[in-house]
C-alpha cells in the first residue's frame, strides 16, 4: 500500500543520502484538510517535510541504498538456539543456520521475536479496524495534488482518509469503530458491502475514491496496541520498529519511528561500549521517552475516535516528532 513519512523519518532518509530520491519518487504533502460529518472543511494545517510514498517504492529505495548483495530474502525463522541465556544461533525454515555477532529484529507488529523474548507482554486488540486500498486515478490525483484529506464522522462510527502517493496512485483507508460496526469484513464482498452502506453519507471526493476501488485488492486490518516494554532487548536480541513498539496507525509514526530507531542505533555504534548489553541499554534510554509519547498520544487519538462526545476539538491524525 502506501504511507506518510513524517519529518523525523524524512530527516533519517536525508542522512542516508536518499532524500532526493524520496522527493522524486514520492509526493510532498503540504497540508492536511479535515472535513466534518457535513462534508465541510473544519481544519487545515500546513505540513513541512512530509512525504507520501508507496510501500514497494520505499522498499526499493532502501534496497538500492543497502545493496541487494547484502540482503537475503525468504529467510523465515524457525528456532532460536541459546547458550547461557543468550541466543547464539538462528535456525531458518529452509534448514540453514546463522551464528550472529549481533541480532537486531524488526519483524513487525506481530513480531515472533518479541513473543519469544518477552512472552509475558502481548499486544491488545482495540475497538478499531481499518479498511485499506490503493487506487489509480489521474482525476483524484489532480484534485488533491499535495493534500492529505480526511473525513470525520465518529458519531456514525467511521472516518475516511485519502493520501496521494504520486504517479496518479492514492491510498485510502476507513477507520471503523467496531463497537458500532461489529462486522466480519474479511472477504472482498463483505468489505464492499460495508463501503456501499456508508457510500451515500460521504462527500463526493470520497465517493469517487470508492468507485475506483478494486475490492479484490482491498484489505481489513485489526488494530493492536501495547504499552512500553521495560527494555527493547533480552537474550542478546535487540527489537526495533513495530517489533519493539507497535504504534496505532492514528499516529502516522510507524515507518518514521522505525527509521528513527535505525538511525539512533547507527549513531550509538560510533561510540565504543563495554558490552553489547550496555549498547542496547543506552539505545533504550535514548528512545523510550519519544516512544512513550507516541503510545500515549496514539491512545488519545483513538479515544477521540471511539468517544467523540468527550472532546470539543479533534486533533489532527498524526503525532509530530518529540525529543527528550
Amino acid at each position: 500500500m502506501g504511507f506518510l513519512i513524517m519529518p523525523n523519518g524524512f530527516k533519517v532518509m536525508d542522512e542516508m543520502g536518499i532524500a532526493q530520491k524520496v522527493q522524486k519518487e514520492g509526493m510532498p504533502i503540504l497540508r492536511a484538510v479535515m472535513m466534518n460529518e457535513e462534508g465541510r472543511v473544519s481544519n487545515i494545517q500546513s505540513m513541512d517535510c512530509c512525504y507520501s510514498i508507496s510501500r514497494p517504492t520505499c522498499i526499493k529505495l532502501l534496497e538500492q541504498t543497502l545493496g541487494y548483495e547484502n540482503i537475503q530474502y525468504k529467510k523465515e525463522m524457525n528456532t532460536f538456539h541459546e547458550k547461557d541465556g543468550i541466543v547464539n544461533q538462528l535456525e531458518f525454515k529452509d534448514g540453514t543456520f546463522v551464528n550472529p555477532d549481533v541480532i537486531i529484529a524488526s519483524d513487525g507488529m506481530n513480531s515472533k521475536t518479541r513473543k519469544y523474548i518477552f512472552p509475558e507482554f502481548q499486544t491488545k486488540m482495540v475497538a478499531e479496524k481499518e479498511i485499506v486500498s490503493i487506487i489509480y486515478s489521474p482525476e483524484l490525483s489532480k484534485n488533491l495534488k499535495h493534500t492529505f484529506v480526511k473525513y470525520l464522522n465518529p458519531e456514525r462510527g467511521f472516518n475516511m482518509g485519502i493520501l496521494p502517493l504520486g504517479g496518479n496512485e492514492l491510498v485510502w483507508y476507513i477507520q471503523i469503530n467496531s463497537n458500532i460496526h461489529d462486522l466480519p469484513m474479511k472477504t472482498p464482498s463483505e468489505i464492499n458491502a460495508f463501503c456501499s452502506e456508508i457510500f451515500f453519507s460521504l462527500p463526493n471526493l470520497f465517493k469517487r475514491a470508492l468507485e475506483y476501488t478494486d475490492y479484490d485488492s482491498t484489505y481489513m486490518w485489526e488494530m493492536n496496541t501495547m504499552d512500553l516494554l521495560p527494555a527493547f532487548h533480552k537474550k542478546g536480541i535487540l527489537l526495533m520498529g513495530d517489533a519493539a513498539h507497535p504504534l496505532l496507525s492514528f499516529t502516522s509514526q510507524g515507518t518514521s519511528s522505525a527509521l528513527d530507531d535505525a538511525w539512533n542505533l547507527s549513531e550509538l555504534l560510533q561510540t565504543k561500549y563495554s558490552s553489547t548489553e550496555a549498547l542496547f541499554k543506552t539505545f533504550y534510554e535514548a528512545r523510550k521517552y519519544t516512544i512513550q509519547r507516541y503510545i500515549l498520544e496514539g491512545k488519545i487519538l483513538l479515544d477521540q475516535f471511539l468517544r467523540p462526545h468527550k472532546y470539543s476539538n479533534v486533533a489532527l491524525p498524526f503525532v509530530n516528532h518529540v525529543s527528550k
